[in-house]
């Protein structure tokens, strides 16, 4: 593989993991529509390119763990932070469930640990309404 082949690889490699879409890649190479299905036929049937788009999706899943991880330490700072009001709370509880793909009842213990956070969160908003009248 020349130099020049390895850098049309590279590229399409570098511009595919961005939506994996072998035809956009191409496209925004600035192929034709007429080389389009050719090209990204070619392109996802090398080997070398296989070999890269592996290593590029290890890193993307890292860089996604690494910003999940992020978020919901974000995310439970707001949830804990007795400043925020409780509709703010709650939607960070939202947000940090679907974040962590807890949408749907995984086990009792989580709807437990929800359930427990919400109640807090709106005994705590009570009794500063309480306080304020």
């Amino acid at each position: 593989m020349t130099k020049e082949e390895k850098g049309t690889r590279d590229e399409f490699v570098n511009e595919y993991i961005l939506d994996f879409n072998a035809s956009n890649a191409v496209s925004r190479m600035g192929y034709n529509k007429e080389s389009l299905q050719m090209m990204s036929n070619a392109m996802m049937r090398d080997a070398y390119v296989i070999r890269q788009i592996e290593i590029a999706k290890k890193d993307v899943n890292k860089q996604r763990e690494r910003r999940k991880e992020w978020c919901g330490k974000e995310l439970m700072e707001i949830v804990k932070d007795k400043q925020n009001n409780a509709n703010s709370r709650v939607a960070a509880i939202k947000s940090f469930s679907e974040l962590h793909g807890l949408t749907a009842v995984v086990d009792e213990s989580t709807i437990d640990d929800v359930i427990k956070i919400t109640r807090l969160i709106i005994n705590e908003n009570n009794a500063s309404r309480n306080t304020h009248t």
